[in-house]
């Protein structure tokens, strides 16, 4: 390879990583937004881990990527607190357990395990890169899908949590980027055993991620057929390396093989039988809904950049139908099955979707790149400066949403509640207890707009909690939101059972449905598992 070829390719990465470095600043920025439900689960997995001496978690509701990560975080704590003891003719290390188990229960430890999660998920915007520049684009091509997936709100505050979902969607990008890299380059071979073991780590990360196989396995015997090794060798080759990807981070599968099946019968019977405010009609209403958040949300905060990003993706798909069959099945026909799958079931958790997100910022890509090449020249210049002040609005959102969880608190709500009222004067506003808490917080009193009684109001203002306890709203509900009040740390129309406070102002008709909604099973209480997501 030239000089003046890694000259350009290091050029071209250079605003990639810029991309990258920005995702990962406003994300740390952010990290301190509060309590999230799942992280107890991890904690605890270590907090077992360390007490009993082992590498196992104990638990598999998740494959095991995200403990790794959670006792990654551990570890510097684990290191300090175990010292050497003579026993006889023999050396033992000791740990202090006590004062890990302490650790890890800290605020400390909490931060810094979101970091990794953080920066492991934040590989995606390098991944997806080189993913669109293996699939043919130039490198400003593949700066747009970066910037698709580094600017994308929605990835940037599931990627702060310690969950895995976020994680699972680095390692699809990885393995898009082997695979793609695999058509054209001359070591097909090694970018199919890197596909696979990213595969492999995929489905260690959510279960759902071995779904990749179903585009490694088909790769790895195409481009042995190409180029005339032998096909079993290559399939039987490729499954194995997914197995040893699997089995190398989660363990227990056959370690502890009675627990890994209940944890995993235990699944498939929660994605069965519904979670609360979460559980939705399997088929059209689960799919209608999942179709809307990837249509109009997962690309930006505002609904007609989201929207013009999936028509960019249309526009991809129809393209790479033309352009090559296998291409049209890797990128289209492999995430339809995925959301079909996850269509069929009756809970819907829109993190589940960012499975996605890879897929449709290629297709996206390549559908911008189409349209701009078949634009007159001051065109496509004004077509790619469009896509660029895209950008930039989606980055100004990241920024201010980091700025808002940093000055979150009762009083930052309650001027933000009487911004919103004084906005809206031709309203009829009932307040709740906890609303007008928080404007005595901000040292102000309800506006004359905001002072009827619910029964003649046509909006109420409230903190979740005050209607009914949070962990039991529906969810999944963006439309039926006037407003969401709050630091922008999660997509409260989503997740409307956030643990932090934040207001909802909703029409007394969908505030009398969440007072009366029966779900299938008792209500949770926070810091159970029924109430972890």
């Amino acid at each position: 390879m030239s000089s003046g070829t890694v000259r350009s390719r290091l050029l071209g990465l250079a605003p990639v990583l810029g991309v990258l470095l920005f995702f990962v600043v406003t994300g740390l920025r952010g990290l301190d937004f509060g309590r999230h439900w799942d992280e107890d689960i991890q904690r605890r997995a270590v907090m077992r881990a360390v007490t009993r001496d082992t590498l196992l978690p104990g638990f598999y509701k998740y494959p095991s990527v995200s403990f790794a990560l959670s006792v990654a975080a551990a570890t510097p704590e684990i290191v300090a607190r175990t010292h050497a003891t003579d026993e006889g003719l023999s050396t033992v290390l000791q740990t202090d357990t006590d004062a890990v188990v302490k650790h890890v229960q800290s605020e400390a430890y909490k931060l810094r395990a979101r970091t990794l999660f953080l920066l492991a998920s934040a590989l995606s915007v390098l991944w997806i890169a080189l993913a669109a520049r293996a699939s043919g684009t130039t490198w400003l091509g593949a700066l747009f899908a970066a910037s698709l997936l580094g600017g994308s709100w929605e990835l940037a505050y599931h990627a702060r949590w310690i969950a895995p979902d976020t994680v699972m969607v680095q390692f699809t990008a990885l393995c898009l980027a082997a695979l793609l890299a695999a058509r054209s380059s001359p070591r097909t071979a090694a970018f199919c055993c890197v596909a696979a073991l990213a595969a492999g780590l995929a489905a260690g990360t959510k279960y759902p991620g071995g779904l990749l196989l179903l585009a490694v396995l088909p790769a790895s015997v195409h481009c042995a057929a190409r180029e005339g090794r032998s096909l079993v060798r290559a399939g039987v080759g490729s499954l194995l390396l997914f197995a040893l990807a699997y089995l190398a981070s989660t363990p227990g599968t056959l370690l502890e093989p009675r627990l890994f099946l209940n944890d995993l019968a235990y699944e498939a019977a929660h994605y069965a039988k519904g979670h609360w405010g979460f559980t939705v009609e399997p088929g059209i209403d689960h799919l209608s809904r999942a179709i809307r958040y990837l249509g109009v949300e997962l690309f930006s905060d505002y609904a007609p950049l989201a929207v013009f990003t999936s028509l960019l993706a249309l526009v991809g798909a129809v393209h790479a139908w033309r352009e090559s069959k296998p291409l049209f099945a890797l990128l289209v026909l492999l995430p339809l099955v995925y959301l079909l799958f996850v269509g069929t079931k009756r809970v819907l958790f829109v993190r589940n979707l960012l499975f996605l997100a890879p897929f449709m910022a290629l297709l996206a890509t390549r559908g911008a790149g189409l349209i701009a090449r078949s634009l007159p020249y001051r065109a496509a210049v004004a077509f790619s400066v469009l896509l660029a002040l895209g950008w930039t609005a989606n980055a100004w959102t990241l920024m201010q949403a980091a700025d808002e969880i940093r000055e979150r608190g009762p009083a930052e709500l309650g001027r933000s509640l009487a911004d919103h009222l004084d906005r809206h004067p031709d309203r009829r506003y009932h307040l709740t207890k906890g609303a007008l808490r928080c404007l005595a917080e901000a040292g102000l009193e309800a506006p004359e707009n905001a002072r009827f009684p619910e029964t003649e109001a046509n909006a109420i203002a409230c903190l979740p909690d005050d209607l009914r306890g949070h962990l039991m709203w529906p969810a999944n509900v963006p439309d039926r939101l006037l407003a969401a009040i709050g630091p922008r740390s999660v997509n409260y129309g989503w997740y409307t059972t956030w643990d932090e406070p934040w207001i909802a102002v909703v029409e007394p008709d969908f505030a009398d449905w969440v007072r009366d909604v029966r779900w299938h099973a008792e209500e949770p209480t926070p810091g159970s598992n029924a109430a972890q997501h």
